[in-house]
């Protein structure tokens, strides 16, 4: 090497452990942006199948009503908080007591439990849940045959 001249770059294979090449720090960046975009529809496609009776969404988190929104032509949006005790007291007891339903949902884990648990009191039922991110799970609920009153 001739003085003044600019030092040639080390190859990779010598590059110090700990260090990214800047290329595959693009690379992986821009891989892991287009990846989120499609993971969180890909997560809950059971979502998509069968129209349910009612969709309900987290209205504290832009995902969840992102995701519901994908389904609002199978059925009526419902946005909650975080507890299901006013829906359950309005109508939805009911509903479930008068016919079979199919509800889905994107939630935190605690509305689907508490809901879960309400319609397991009154006969048996399917469910699928699936997290979607760190505080939402995407799930649908079907209940069983309605019980016969008197």
């Amino acid at each position: 090497m001739r003085e003044g001249e600019a030092c040639p770059a080390p190859p990779a294979s010598t590059l110090r452990k700990g260090t990214m090449d800047r290329r595959l720090f693009v690379k992986t960046a821009v891989s892991s942006v287009a990846a989120s975009q499609t993971v969180l529809p890909a997560a809950a496609s059971f979502l998509r199948t069968g129209a349910p009776d009612r969709i309900f969404y987290d209205a504290r988190f832009s995902e969840a009503l992102k995701m519901a929104g994908a389904l609002a032509g199978q059925g009526r949006l419902t946005p909650v908080a975080s507890d299901v005790t006013a829906l359950w007291r309005g109508d939805l007891a009911s509903l479930s007591r008068a016919a079979p339903l199919t509800l889905k949902g994107v939630t935190t884990e605690s509305f689907y439990f508490c809901l879960k648990t309400l319609l397991q009191a009154q006969g048996p039922l399917e469910s699928n849940i699936e997290r979607v991110s760190k505080d939402l799970y995407a799930w649908s609920v079907r209940t069983g045959a309605a019980r016969k009153t008197g």
